[in-house]
């Protein structure tokens, strides 16, 4: 595949189709790409190359799954949150089943013993920014800074290997990339969203994930509300938090459809590595 083609679909998910949330459905096709995270810049849907004279790795781009892995990674963003995360985790327990959480290096540094509880489950810890700043509106230097703290805080709580960046509003950027590539990680978006309405009952979350989602496909959901932890009583926090626990009242129903259906609920590493595919 032509790398310019694969760069402005990319651009297209981070800044329309993905920052949606309402059940934006990429389909069920492996969609992962190598990219030199060098040599690019994304100006909203277009991709276009610069020059540098520094040497950076490659960063991988995934928003879904092989379908050979017959999967469906759920995955939970904004967290640790003690009014959603310990709700998430009993549920996934109960499952016996085990996801990937992209972590908010603030409120993680806030709920120490929230995330002790999701590194000791066995979850999948990825860098959700330290606090969830839209990458479009912060320099360069800003963008590697919250890369940079959020790491931090995982990597002092024992996690070893932070494999995913998963940007804020799924706003991907070059300097985000960059920054990525330099912190190690590759870059995880996503195929479908859960988030809907502040007003949708959970019957109806349930109902229009379970019409978009099949094998291989990348689910977000939220054990948190991004920029709205900082100012709850605002009426974008008061609406985020309604649409957190609709989400969570419909996870067990969610959870129980898709394996009804003989799909594989897991991380997104584990699915992934079990079928790698490299475009």
């Amino acid at each position: 595949m032509e790398r310019r083609a694969v760069l402005r679909g990319i651009g297209g998910l981070g800044a329309v189709g993905l920052g949606t949330g309402l059940g934006y459905d990429r389909g069920a096709a492996s969609r992962s790409t190598w990219i030199d995270a060098g040599t690019v810049e994304i100006n909203g849907d277009m991709a276009v190359a610069s020059q540098t004279s520094e040497l950076i790795p490659d960063v991988r781009v995934v928003w879904s799954l092989p379908v050979e892995s017959n999967g469906v990674a759920l995955t939970f963003d904004d967290g640790p949150d003690p009014e959603f995360t310990q709700r998430i985790l009993e549920v996934l327990a109960h499952y016996r089943l085990h996801s990937t959480f992209n972590v908010m290096g603030s409120n993680a540094l806030a709920h120490r013993d929230l995330l002790s509880q999701v590194i000791a489950a066995g979850h999948e810890l990825g860098n959700h920014t330290w606090s969830h700043l839209d990458e479009a509106f912060v320099s360069p230097d800003g963008a590697a800074e919250e890369l940079r703290r959020g790491k931090q805080v995982l990597t002092e709580a024992g996690v070893a290997h932070i494999r995913w960046f998963r940007p804020p509003r799924g706003v991907l950027t070059g300097a985000g990339m960059r920054a990525a590539a330099k912190a190690g990680h590759d870059i995880l978006l996503w195929s479908v969203s859960a988030t809907q309405q502040p007003t949708s009952t959970a019957a109806e979350v349930r109902d229009r994930l379970l019409g978009h989602v099949g094998a291989g496909h990348i689910v977000l959901l939220h054990d948190g509300i991004g920029r709205g932890t900082f100012d709850r009583s605002s009426k974008n926090a008061k609406d985020l938090t309604r649409q957190r626990h609709t989400e969570i009242d419909a996870l067990p129903s969610i959870i129980e459809a898709l394996t009804a259906k003989g799909l594989r609920l897991d991380t997104v590493s584990a699915l992934l590595d079990t079928h790698p595919t490299r475009i």
